[in-house]
């Protein structure tokens, strides 16, 4: 019941708003508080998606984790944590 109240929280927070970081931003903490979590961030990667990807186009691991732009949400359930917003890998 609480996956299934959080789920529409989001899918409505998405309807009402095209703006992106406002939708993560929001369902970073949502989801963190759901799974009652201390931290709960999110990773972008700065790599271009293959249109139509077969396994030689996929990139290895190594390759990925080389392109990694960083955190750019994060959730934490206290101020008494030390952000790690925005650090670079």
């Amino acid at each position: 019941v609480e996956q299934e109240r959080l789920l529409s929280q989001v899918t409505t927070l998405i309807r009402h708003s095209l703006n992106l970081p406002v939708i993560l931003e929001t369902a970073v903490h949502q989801v963190r508080n759901f799974l009652q979590a201390d931290r709960l961030i999110i990773y972008q990667f700065n790599f271009p998606a293959p249109s139509c990807a077969i396994d030689s186009d996929v990139p290895s691991f190594s390759e990925v984790t080389h392109n990694l732009d960083g955190i750019t949400y994060e959730s934490r359930s206290s101020d008494q944590i030390p952000s790690i917003l925005n650090v670079m890998s």
